[in-house]
């Protein structure tokens, strides 16, 4: 029989390459480039600095929930793998995103307070520690009014002392406790500023109100709202000419509705010019 005791299975070698000492920069993945990551650091530290003084005057900030903007480099979106990156490196999650490099972000008073300080740490160690989740952010803001606003809101309330009618809608995430906080704030609000809550309807993508002021107070309204996602003007239909259609059958009657519809129509057969 062949001696198998000189052909191991396996061969154990004694001498063993000594392990390679990784060192840690804040992070997994690769790191995007700055040409100072210290400069990088203050500049986005102020930022969220500044950002918590203004979350500190806010309306509604008796509420959990922080709403702001966070934009990356031209050329990377926050639609791709790299938002869900973001969101997470951020504490946050997005909600919005008028152009495809900048989201606007909902967080919480603790996420918020913890991403200061990481930022913190991002700053002031040696390593600019955190480079690797931070280095990708170009700027954290304030959500400005011109990002709230439509094109038919800024047509119609043309000027500061231009009266009307507003479509407000809140951030969806707010629960049912945090939409009426906030309306109740917002109806005080304008109460002080002879204007006034016409309607309330929750929706599951965010609760709408319409309200009536002018375009000053209603800017100011959407400035120091954060939870406000977005200003439009409301639509009314003003018919300027008419003329008489076909007269009506008078065996024509209308049955009661029992339904939980928040709106029905009924031709009156009304031809318009």
């Amino acid at each position: 029989m062949p001696d198998n005791s000189l052909r191991p299975h396996i061969i154990i070698k004694k001498e063993t390459s000594p392990p390679i000492k990784r060192e840690y920069d804040g992070g997994g993945g690769g790191t995007y480039p700055r040409a100072s990551y210290q400069q990088h650091a203050a500049k986005i530290y102020q930022e969220v600095d500044h950002l918590r003084a203004i979350f500190a005057k806010v309306n509604d900030n008796n509420i959990d929930k922080r709403y702001f903007k966070v934009e990356i480099p031209e050329g990377h979106k926050v639609s791709t793998s790299e938002g869900k990156i973001l969101e997470g490196n951020i504490f946050s999650t997005i909600v919005g995103s008028p152009n495809e490099n900048i989201a606007h972000v909902s967080s919480n008073v603790k996420s918020f307070e913890d991403l200061t300080v990481q930022l913190e740490k991002y700053q002031n160690t040696d390593k600019n520690v955190g480079k690797s989740k931070f280095a990708l952010i170009e700027g954290v803001y304030n959500i400005p009014f011109e990002e709230k606003v439509s094109e038919r809101f800024l047509s119609q309330f043309e000027n500061d002392q231009k009266e009307g009618e507003a479509l407000i809608t809140f951030f969806p995430d707010l629960n049912e406790e945090e939409m009426e906080s906030v309306s109740k704030a917002i109806a005080q609000f304008l109460k002080t500023k002879n204007g006034e809550i016409l309607s309330f309807l929750p929706r599951e993508e965010g609760a709408l109100i319409k309200v009536r002021s002018k375009r000053e107070i209603l800017k100011e309204l959407a400035e120091t709202f954060v939870s406000v996602q977005s200003l439009d003007a409301s639509d009314e239909i003003i018919m300027e000419m008419a003329s008489i259609g076909e007269k009506i059958d008078s065996g024509v009657t209308v049955v009661p509705n029992n339904s939980n519809a928040f709106a029905c129509f009924f031709d009156t057969g009304i031809d318009v010019m």
